[in-house]
């Protein structure tokens, strides 16, 4: 029996290979997929996606076979990525030098015929192989190969769409902690900027004159909005991470409710709701939720109009329940509907309706993070709907 060789750039290649983060990973359906068509097309009882590591070949997938992984020394495909560029095909093991006395040709499971493609990355890397296996001698027909190398592609493809999901969730959960640091450490010296600010204009209020009033004023305001911009940052950086248990919503939003009736809001309000349902959720979570879609409600109203939201529940025989959010709002302009739920999107001048373009965003990601989505909707003849979806 012959081991096979370590590939000359084998440190490189299990870089790369550590980078998908996939090795003993959950069981993935689409993976399974590629395998069953795999043994179907070339009419074999086997076929695997195995990831070659540095001492194991380890079976994202396996169709036929219950073990999970095996020794690289005994490992047909630890030879198929020596030759990246070319599918490895064994006829009969058992008239093949280097594997007449492999274990797995003479005792379970009986490689006899073997054709496996090399699983190339698109940085010219073979991190493993697609093969399929039968306990006796074999050939596929030209037909069959060119389906093989076609699942092999579609392998690499799902490999390398999970790989750049793992960047891209590493990169926002590094970028949502930078902005929590950066907007947490800002927040003391925005508290000393604005009381300075406040006992400079008490103490010598009587010996300035109306410009420095106004300049005073002016850059009072504008410290008051960094506070709320940065609050609302730090609010959206520590979203995203929730629980999932019972939570009866009719509860939640009388506690919701009578938050807006002691506090001195901007706008006066009615709020009313329907009988909704127990979801599965997180109840902190929801407070955020419903009480950003309806600060939204009262602040985004014309002048001297009284704000009426509804919350009520859309239920149906799926495993989800809609709950509808609607206001007699201003409503959304055609143009920005389809970006109301970008972070920072302000929609209206500053002046008019002043915001950070944080809230709806980070209703978003509330939503999200429970599994759910989210959207807009006009509600006739003016205000708005939001609907968002949650597991019942």
């Amino acid at each position: 029996m012959q081991k096979p060789e370590i590939p000359k750039n084998e440190k490189a290649r299990l870089r790369e290979l550590d980078a998908y983060n996939i090795i003993e990973a959950a069981k993935e359906d689409d993976f399974d997929f590629l395998t069953a068509m795999a043994a179907q097309i070339c009419g074999t009882k086997i076929s695997l996606i195995t990831l070659v590591t540095v001492d194991k070949q380890y079976f994202l997938s396996h169709h036929g076979l219950e073990i999970k992984e095996s020794s690289k020394d005994y490992s047909f495909c630890a030879h198929a990525i020596n030759n990246p560029e070319e599918p490895f095909i064994v006829e009969d093991a058992r008239t093949d030098v280097r594997f007449f006395d492999n274990p797995y040709t003479t005792g379970y499971p009986h490689v006899i015929f073997y054709v496996g493609i090399p699983l190339v990355n698109s940085n010219g890397f073979p991190l493993g192989s697609l093969c399929v296996i039968d306990d006796k001698p074999g050939k596929l027909d030209d037909e069959q190969l060119l389906k093989l190398k076609h699942l092999a592609r579609q392998t690499v493809k799902l490999l390398e769409l999970r790989r750049s999901q793992i960047e891209l969730k590493e990169a926002n959960e590094g970028l949502e902690q930078f902005a929590y640091v950066a907007a947490h450490d800002l927040k003391e010296p925005l508290r000393g900027i604005t009381n300075y600010l406040s006992i400079f204009k008490k103490k010598y209020s009587e010996r300035l004159d109306k410009k420095a009033h106004f300049y005073i004023d002016n850059a009072y305001q504008s410290a008051q909005r960094m506070k709320i911009l940065i609050t609302d940052i730090l609010e959206f950086s520590m979203t995203g991470t929730v629980g999932h248990d019972p939570v009866n919503l009719n509860e939640l939003l009388d506690a919701v409710f009578s938050n807006y009736k002691k506090e001195n809001t901007n706008a006066p309000a009615k709020l009313t709701k329907s009988n909704l349902p127990v979801i599965t959720g997180d109840a902190n979570s929801l407070i955020q939720l419903f009480t950003n879609l309806i600060d939204n409600a009262i602040k985004y109203q014309p002048k001297g109009n009284i704000a009426e939201v509804i919350i009520d529940a859309e239920e149906d025989e799926t495993n989800w329940t809609t709950i509808c959010v609607a206001d007699n709002g201003i409503g959304i302009a055609p143009e920005h509907q389809n970006r109301v739920f970008e972070v920072f999107k302000r929609l209206h001048a500053d002046s008019e309706y002043p915001g950070t373009g944080i809230g709806l965003a980070n209703c978003k990601k509330i939503v999200t993070a429970l599994g759910g989505k989210i959207w807009y909707e006009a509600n006739k003849p003016n205000g708005t709907i939001f609907k968002f979806t949650l597991p019942k």
